[in-house]
């Protein structure tokens, strides 16, 4: 840098403060007290057309690194104000791109071809793909901005609450297979536009793109393939991970689902979640020993002839370990082999991630007895020594689990919370649901706290009670504190107040909340929460960040609804409750440029049928599920 620089280059070192700020660009000091406040993207051009001229011969490189630095609209803006500025946008698009993520539903309607002809572009050599919040996100879109990355071999491509968007599966295959020739992984859904039908994909559609698939993920829509598992095993040969809900025809024998064949024919299979199969003793020890590089399984369900010793063939020696697994356990069908299972499982040493269906009637404290080792003296030892009790036996499963949920447990109390968190000192998510109506649990705020205390990597939690008082505001300062910057995930399934949200109004970094029952929304089913428009103004204010909420409250109206969508410009799925909720709502939600909704979901509300109608028709980006007010005759 000379010593005393040119006018254009201290104002170019004065561009990158504008990076990818929401709503417009955010005028900050910089250097020597300088203040760009008030300037727009206007200016930010008018000032590169002038400066570019003195950097491009020796640093090409800063223009570059200043256009890494904005979102797709500026960068148009950029390219099109001077030549210059357009050969550092094609150096700066030529780099690979390690991964690109889109969120459809916040592109404008009229900017979509837009969008799209952008990332086609200048995302040309990106290796992963994600598009999230798809909503009306089609085949011809998603052609239209792969059929350019040669070099893609990873796509992700988030369900729509919408069906038909990819009405015809195998064309849309032959054309990935054609456009890009080095994909990998693929993740994808075809879900079908009347709820009862079903996509079909022939072999044809599996041969060209399925012989280099890692990756084959077709989300939970049912789907039928030709063949069965016979023809995903022939045309998917090298398949590492497989992730499918598959539907049979009665009259066509040849769909048989069976994964023995998988395991003959990809060697190299790690993850498999595949549906509907009937696992017994005979399948689950035929399909471990065909697969040594098994990490993880998913066994949705169980025939009533499986017995007790139905897992024990994943403890015997294999070249890797067992890091993840789903098990329906049909506790009520036999609760005793259900034991039995966990104590399988508490011998998988390294497991990292475990969820169980079904558990239903066993009680939550018998089960971490059982995923322990069932060691006589550990539940009692670790009570009596309180929160500095002895752990649990690191033999077990518990001492390096980072994810466990549990499906309709009972006994879901403070003493059962407290052995838990002893026994699992790793957890990094820990989901609890109850067992409907029947079993909701009775938890205090001093075993939450107490949980979230000796759980230090928790960022995720879901747990219900009876009781109305989860978080207390008795609770000590700095728990506060600590726990406020680390949460992502919370649901607290009990019949809450507007106090709960005063308690999380400093939990900032929250992502999903659901407050309320987890069975509400039907007369006489649970206890009703009474969080009103007050508690919602709180968390509007407190949790801006917001992405995922639910309340299920009847005592909601229209101001608390429209709090929460003109302050949580992230929001993306709403649910909310209460005859108070009408078209006001609705017409505020269509004004709004942000949040876009992709799904807006509202229980017993005075929404009119008209209503509806025409959010429909204006908001052909948001899916509505909304109970409209009966009409008195």
């Amino acid at each position: 840098t000379p010593s005393q620089p040119r006018p254009g280059l201290k104002q170019l070192r004065q561009l990158p403060i504008w990076g990818r700020t929401r709503g417009g660009p955010r005028a900050r000091g910089c250097g020597h007290g300088d203040s760009m406040a008030g300037v727009g993207w206007g200016n930010i051009v008018e000032v590169a057309a002038l400066c570019w001229n003195d950097v491009v011969d020796a640093e090409l490189a800063i223009a570059v690194h200043i256009i890494s630095l904005l979102d797709w609209g500026p960068i148009g803006a950029f390219r099109s104000c001077h030549t210059i500025t357009a050969q550092a946008f094609e150096l700066w698009a030529a780099q690979p791109v390690a991964s690109a993520e889109l969120s459809w539903v916040r592109v404008p309607r009229r900017r979509q071809a837009e969008c799209l002809r952008f990332l086609g572009q200048h995302c040309r050599n990106t290796r992963r793909l994600a598009v999230w919040e798809t909503a009306h996100f089609d085949e011809r879109a998603l052609l239209r901005l792969v059929c350019g990355m040669r070099l893609l071999e990873a796509l992700d491509v988030d369900a729509s609450p919408f069906g038909g968007g990819f009405p015809e599966p195998q064309r849309l295959l032959d054309r990935l297979a054609k456009y890009c020739p080095r994909l990998q992984h693929l993740s994808i859904s075809f879900r079908h536009q009347v709820s009862a039908a079903r996509q079909t994909l022939e072999v044809r559609a599996l041969a060209f793109l399925g012989r280099r698939l890692l990756t084959l993920d077709l989300g939970a829509v049912a789907v039928r393939v030709a063949g069965g598992s016979r023809t995903l095993a022939a045309c998917c040969p090298q398949l590492e991970r497989l992730c499918a809900q598959l539907c049979q025809q009665h009259e066509q024998p040849l769909d048989q689902i069976d994964p023995d064949d998988l395991a003959r024919g990809c060697a190299r299979l790690k993850d498999l979640d595949l549906a509907p199969v009937d696992w017994n003793d005979t399948v689950l020890a035929r399909f471990v020993e065909g697969t040594p590089h098994l990490q993880s399984l998913t066994l949705r369900h169980v025939t009533i002839d499986a017995s007790s010793a139905l897992l024990t063939p994943l403890l015997g020696p294999r070249d890797h370990k067992i890091l993840v697994l789903h098990v329906a356990l049909h506790a009520r069908t036999d609760p005793v082999r259900a034991l039995g299972w966990l104590d399988t499982i508490a011998q998988l040493r390294g497991l990292r991630s475990l969820c169980l269906d079904y558990t239903a009637p066993l009680r939550l404290q018998a089960m971490v007895d059982r995923l322990c080792g069932g060691v006589a003296d550990w539940p009692s030892a670790a009570a009596a020594d309180g929160a500095d009790g002895a752990a649990a036996p690191a033999a077990c499963c518990c001492a390096t689990l980072a994810g466990l949920t549990m499906h309709g447990c009972h006994g879901v109390d403070d003493q059962a919370l407290d052995l838990l968190a002893q026994a699992c000192p790793q957890l990094q998510q820990l989901r609890i649901f109850p067992d409907s109506w029947r079993e909701v649990g009775d938890v205090s705020a001093a075993a939450i706290g107490r949980l979230l205390r000796r759980l230090p990597r928790l960022r995720g939690l879901a747990v219900g009670s009876s009781g109305a008082r989860l978080l207390s505001p008795s609770a000590e300062v700095e728990l506060v504190v600590a726990l406020a910057p680390r949460m992502r995930s919370l649901s607290l399934f009990a019949p809450l107040d507007d106090e709960v949200c005063k308690e999380l109004s400093t939990w900032r970094c929250l992502r999903h909340l659901w407050l309320g029952p987890h069975k509400l929304m039907q007369h006489g089913i649970a206890a009703e929460s009474s969080i009103s428009d007050q508690g919602l103004l709180i968390l509007a204010a407190g949790c801006p960040n917001l992405q995922d909420l639910t309340v299920t409250s009847r005592a909601v109206t229209d101001v608390g609804c429209v709090a929460l969508l003109r302050s949580c410009r992230e929001l993306r799925r709403l649910r909310l409750g209460g005859p108070g909720l009408t078209d006001v709502a609705l017409e505020v939600l269509q004004g709004l440029t942000q949040p876009r909704l992709e799904r807006f979901a509202l229980w017993c509300s005075g929404v009119s049928a008209e209503g509806l109608r025409r959010a429909g028709e204006t908001m052909p980006w948001t899916y509505f599920d909304i109970e409209v007010a009966e009409v008195s005759t």
